[in-house]
């Protein structure tokens, strides 16, 4: 590796530092985001991403047309970059043999699609970190720069296999911009940094080292669409002395002031679920032999082998010192003294050092076996890692109670109380942090990243893979239940619904696939080859994955055994049932190969998307697609079949009179016997949209701050004791775990029930009424009132928990109520951003005056993400006219005017084309009988024949017709502002 290469791989993997990972968070870090600005906001710990959500970008379009084949893709909503890319394959010839070659083809790869992988970049901007060749697939990444600086987790990296580029995959940031120079002096940016932390932790607190400069990606948390900003910053690594905490702080290079800072000790709290032996001190006890532990024998150093076994002179029975430390590992007690024992020991005998009565001698005993243990079973995956071979520092008994934690070179376990049992004499525990060691020296630079919670699933993999057992962590709480079932009956954790805040949490979904993976393995391939295979696609996602989405595609690129992944994998089938079971294998919209896009509305025309993906496993086809409508508040309904143009299917909603809501659904049936319906969502399953032409009297989309137009919020029948309600302005920061949005409809900002972020969780709260309200609008010259705007709701069932809109003080819609009792459980969850209309005109006041108020009601029980606005206007609906310029249902024509019929227009009062054979002289008409018949008159082209004929209804005189109504002073008034008429399509 280069002297350069070597630099950056250091700087950013190891002297960084990665999180401290744990097991459960202290009293003193309770409630905080893990990364954080100075103002206590939160910012981005997990990508949030879409699968083949960006084939419309021209950069995409380039790609496609430059590779060929088939090509799916997954795409980082912050970013807009494809994390990645994975398909047909690019041939590479020489790259699986020689370093040089996979390195030239990956820099021309890059070079050529930089737009798309890096925009903004330039192609001296990435440096070569990693070039490795494992079990024939090689990884070549590279660091991004700017400025000849590192940017903190930039980094594009490719993959090879079969002499063919399978996969591209990019974590770049886009469009970096940051200061230049000079810097302040590393020195004072720790006094910075130590005077800012102390100021929120004022407890002793030290320097562990700073590093930098570098640029530092400020990313929002969850992916919304606000900006991404840049700082060059050192950063500082400080540690706490009298609890447990330690943080990077950034530290802006230029002025020294703090822009951000990560807590990198984590912790959780779980559960235990099952009871095995030797894994607790409450279970049974095992005889192990002590792998690899270093002894006197009669005053004589020697190291014992893996089965524990030391060479003494053998003319007696030796006297032997043991120890808890050995060249893989060194256990230290910060209780007091190390440990330690004098034994006798027979030639081909054996003496066992037993202090299972003693908690602090016996965490040392068990900390070292069980380290050793896992060293173990790695290098028995085949593992070749030097860090294997080094003395791991392993420290227990500290003086703290559950927890246990690794910083990546060391791991540390806690005393037991009456609540929790000392981690140190756990097995499972020991597993778990070894693997967050393991995860951080196995990372290839410039391909893996070091994110949480895919190390907390990945470090929970190999616990339960060292044990054979799903349930991990047992005896923590002195039981035999788990901390975490990664295999739970019927609620398996699920992307991205069941993201959180604790890493722990969201890590159960990458362990949870993994381990029904290695289920599938076993029953396809045998135990043996099954749990083998499983290992090897563990340690690749360990590898290269950079977070729990892009383990998919390391997946199938070790899968892969012909360099082309659009025709599948060995077992492809496997894989894509377990991650698919995890919602990791793709959209969440995916059947069976089949991609289904939300249906959109253009005109009248409903369009929904199904692209074939080419996926081998599971492969329906689609039955049948049906459009179906209905008038609101009206008996009128109807269905459509959907027909099929390219990849989409598409039907026309009737044409109906203008002033009515059209509500309709999409029902997509498939061959294996399943449909799908849009929207999904039982307690509201029909999408709306208002016919006709309204007129704004306001409008908000929330980017500025809605109090400022007379917004108001507060809570209904509370008081202050009862606490504040829960209404909030801003982005979105609680992600889709809670019912809420990933992002606003549109902008960056949107109005909400506990939008996130902070200590919030996005949840409303139980027990309260509170409401917020717009300012009051002046409806006076308008016949009909309305107020339309986008929503996303998350509301329990109505029998519990109301979400009411209110004209004035007169409620005008609710959410679903089953009426099932205690039973009722037709929840209101919207999973995408819905329109909705709602009449006010029955509530505006004598004054000509409305106001729009959103109430949510919630009772003690369950909580959900509430209401979360966006984009919303209170409009005036004008009925049609014929005159108004406008061609409404039943008019041919609308010009704007009302001539008669002997006037030189087209366009008639009636807002009819001239027609022959209406009965009407239009212009250019001689006459016109009501027929097209000659010899009467009037021919069939409306000319006057002779002689003439007068017939009743001939009209060959000239026609008059009674002028329209007067359309009256208030709709004169409206009409001065028709410039600035719109349709609202819905």
């Amino acid at each position: 590796m280069r002297p350069l290469q070597l630099a950056l791989t250091a700087s950013l993997l190891l002297s960084l530092g990665a999180p401290a990972q744990g097991f459960r968070q202290p009293d003193s870090l309770g409630g905080r985001p893990s990364f954080e600005s100075p103002d206590g906001q939160p910012l981005r710990q997990v990508r949030l991403v879409s699968w083949d959500a960006q084939g419309g970008s021209a950069q995409w379009k380039s790609f496609l047309g430059r590779a060929g084949g088939r090509w799916r893709s997954i795409w980082d909503r912050a970013t807009r970059i494809p994390l990645r890319i994975y398909g047909t394959g690019l041939a590479a010839p020489g790259t699986t043999t020689w370093d040089l070659v996979g390195e030239l083809h990956a820099r021309a790869v890059l070079d050529a699609h930089l737009d798309l992988l890096a925009p903004g970049a330039v192609k001296e901007d990435f440096v070569l970190v990693s070039n490795h060749l494992s079990g024939g697939l090689r990884t070549v990444g590279f660091q991004q720069l700017h400025q000849g600086l590192p940017v903190l987790g930039g980094q594009v990296s490719f993959r090879f296999k079969q002499d063919r580029l399978v996969v591209l995959a990019s974590e770049a940031l886009p469009w970096v911009r940051a200061e230049k120079g000079p810097w302040i002096a590393p020195e004072l940016a720790s006094q910075k940094a130590l005077a800012y932390l102390r100021s929120d932790f004022p407890v002793p607190t030290r320097t562990r080292g700073v590093t930098g400069p570098l640029v530092l990606p400020l990313v929002p948390e969850q992916g919304t669409r606000g900006r991404i900003g840049y700082s060059v910053v050192w950063v500082v690594d400080l540690q706490a002395d009298s609890l447990p905490g330690r943080w990077d702080v950034y530290v802006e290079a230029a002025t020294g002031r703090p822009v951000a800072r990560r807590q990198t000790l984590r912790f959780a709290s779980g559960q235990i679920l099952y009871n095995v032996p030797s894994r607790w001190p409450g279970a049974e006890r095992e005889d192990a032999p002590a792998a690899w532990t270093d002894a006197t024998a009669d005053g004589t150093w020697v190291t014992g082998d893996a089965d524990g076994v030391v060479t003494f002179d053998g003319s007696g029975p030796a006297e032997v010192a043991v120890f808890a430390s050995g060249p893989y590992a060194a256990v230290q007690n910060e209780a007091g003294a190390d440990a330690s024992a004098t034994l006798s020991l027979e030639d081909g005998g054996s003496a066992t050092w037993n202090v299972s009565q003693d908690e602090f001698a016996d965490a040392q005993l068990t900390s070292f076996i069980h380290v050793n243990r896992a060293k173990a079973f790695v290098w028995a995956m085949g593992v070749e890692l030097p860090w294997l071979s080094q003395r791991m520092q392993v420290t227990v008994n500290i003086d703290d109670t559950c927890n246990a934690y690794s910083d990546g070179q060391t791991i540390n376990f806690f005393r037991a109380s009456n609540w929790c049992e000392n981690t140190g004499r756990l097995a499972d525990v020991i597993y778990h942090e070894f693997g967050h060691s393991l995860h951080l020296y196995s990372m290839l630079p410039g391909a893996g990243a070091f994110d949480e919670a895919l190390s907390e699933g990945l470090a929970d993999t190999l616990a339960a893979s060292i044990t054979g057992d799903s349930g991990m962590g047992r005896g923590f709480f002195h039981t035999s239940e788990p901390l975490r079932e990664i295999d739970p009956t019927g609620e398996e954790a699920f992307w991205p619904d069941d993201m959180g805040q604790d890493p722990h949490t969201t890590g159960l979904i990458i362990s949870g696939a993994l381990w029904d993976l290695r289920k599938a393995l076993i029953e396809d391939l045998g135990e043996d080859e099954g749990v083998s295979h499983l290992l090897r696609i563990f340690y690749a996602i360990m590898q290269r994955a950079s977070d729990i989405p892009s383990a998919y595609v390391e997946a199938l690129a070790e899968d892969d055994d012909d360099g082309d992944l659009s025709n599948g994998t060995p077992n492809l089938c496997a894989i894509q049932r377990a991650f698919a079971a995890h919602g990791i294998a793709g959209n969440e919209s995916m059947v069976g190969g089949l991609l289904l896009g939300s249906p959109t509305l253009e005109d009248r025309t409903v369009a929904v998307s199904v692209q074939d993906m080419g996926a081998a496993c599971d492969q329906v086809s689609l039955e049948s697609a049906t459009l179906r409508w209905s008038i609101r508040d009206q008996a009128y309904s109807g269905s459509e079949e959907m027909l099929p143009a390219d990849d989409s299917y598409s039907a026309e909603l009737p044409e109906v009179a203008e002033g009515n809501v059209l509500k309709y659904q999409v029902e997509l049936a498939f061959s294996d016997g399943s449909t799908r319906i849009f929207p999904r969502n039982p307690a509201d399953p029909y999408y709306e949209t208002f016919v006709g032409a309204v007129f704004p009297l306001y409008c908000t989309d929330f980017e500025r701050d809605p109090e400022l137009d007379g917004w108001t919020h507060g809570l209904s029948g509370g008081t202050p004791s009862e606490g504040a309600d829960d209404w909030m302005w801003g982005p979105p920061r609680a992600g889709v775990a809670s019912g809420d949005p990933p992002a606003a409809f549109s902008g960056e900002r949107v109005l909400g029930n506990d939008l996130g972020g902070g200590s919030f969780n996005g949840l409303y709260q139980a027990s309260k009424r509170n409401w917020a309200a717009s300012p009051v609008i002046d409806a006076s010259l308008a016949d009909v009132v309305r107020v339309q705007f986008r929503r996303w709701l998350s509301v329990e069932d109505g029998y519990f928990d109301k979400a009411t809109i209110y004209g004035n003080t007169v409620p005008l819609w609710q959410n679903t109520d089953s009426n099932q009792g205690e039973a009722s459980a037709v929840h209101h969850q919207d999973h995408e951003w819905r329109f909705q209309d709602v009449d006010l005109t029955s509530a505006v006041d004598d004054f000509g005056r409305i106001q729009v108020k959103f109430e949510l009601e919630s009772d003690g029980g369950l909580q959900m993400g509430g209401w979360t606005l966006d984009d919303l206007c209170i409009v005036a609906w004008i009925p049609p006219r014929c005159g108004d310029g406008r061609v409404s249902t039943g008019e041919e024509c609308d010009d704007g005017t009302q001539n008669s019929n002997t006037e030189p227009d087209a366009c008639r009062t009636r807002c009819l084309l001239a027609h022959c054979g209406d009965g009407v002289v239009d212009t250019g008409e001689e006459c016109d009988d009501g027929n097209a018949e000659d010899g009467d008159g009037c021919s069939s082209t409306c000319e006057a024949e002779e002689p003439v004929k007068p017939a009743p209804g001939c009209g060959c005189g000239a026609a008059t017709q009674a002028p329209g109504p007067d359309p009256g002073p208030a709709l004169g008034l409206l009409l001065v502002f028709l410039v600035a008429l719109v349709r609202r399509r819905r």
